[in-house]
């Protein structure tokens, strides 16, 4: 997920309201990382299939600025790997919100 965003001044976290629909993720955690350029900010775990407000970390901005992120799933997962052959997707999360606070 690509995604631009307004950094205002003072900012320290951008709050994402995700998900992961993965069918195994009791077994197998999903990573999700806030990256910027080719650098990850800050990655958090997701344990289960449950909406999840996560805090990603930023450093203060010491001005109002627009910044490019994008949301990196590790695992993706696909629906041919638990019972849908023909559905060869690449899934990874589900955002319902983001905010930088």
């Amino acid at each position: 997920a690509n995604f631009l965003i307004t950094h205002p001044v003072g900012a320290d976290k951008l709050e994402v309201k995700l998900k992961s629909n993965k069918p195994d993720i009791c077994d197998q955690k999903v990573t999700v990382s806030l990256v910027e350029g080719k650098n990850i900010v800050d990655s958090i775990e997701l344990e289960n299939n449950d909406w999840k407000v996560a805090a990603f970390k930023l450093n203060k901005s010491e001005k109002s600025r627009i910044r490019h992120f994008k949301l990196v799933t590790d695992p993706c997962w696909s629906p041919k790997d638990f019972g849908s052959p023909e559905d060869d997707r690449n899934i990874g999360i589900g955002v319902s919100y983001i905010e930088a606070k």
